[in-house]
């Protein structure tokens, strides 16, 4: 497996930004500042999203793991950076980032609210939820 294709591993080859680009979003990329900086676990943070296309989207989610976030949005949206819900700046001024420059192939998806029940209603014992069948019949 080459380096770049380790989860929580984001090669920084590309720049955020560059003087001439069009146009950038303030936040803390996750090839930037948040490389290896985290919210709290369970913060509200509002995820800057980009897809393919290098469209760019602004939702509300929240920090689960080291490298996931939580927020319900279709597949093939990666999450570029995240800002505090807040408006606190906790590592101080944001990064300039660039859509267009980003590594799309080496940012994570969000976990959707539907797969986040899955997985909690897997690990809790005696979660009677109609999303996921007892595991004894």
């Amino acid at each position: 497996m080459s380096i770049d294709r380790i989860p929580g591993f984001f090669p920084c080859s590309v720049p955020l930004a560059v003087p001439g680009s069009r146009r950038t979003e303030r936040c803390y990329a996750l090839h930037g500042k948040a490389r290896d900086r985290d919210p709290c676990w369970n913060t509200q943070v509002e995820l800057v999203l980009v897809d393919a296309e290098r469209d760019v989207r602004n939702v509300l989610g929240y920090h689960q793991t080291p490298d996931r976030f939580v927020c319900d949005v279709e597949p093939g949206w990666r999450v570029l950076g995240w800002r505090m819900a807040d408006g606190s700046l906790p590592f101080g001024d944001y990064d300039q980032v660039d859509p267009d420059l980003a590594q799309i192939d080496a940012l994570p998806e969000p976990c959707g609210a539907a797969e986040l029940d899955a997985t909690l209603a897997f690990r809790m014992p005696g979660n009677d939820s109609p999303a996921w069948p007892s595991l004894l019949t």
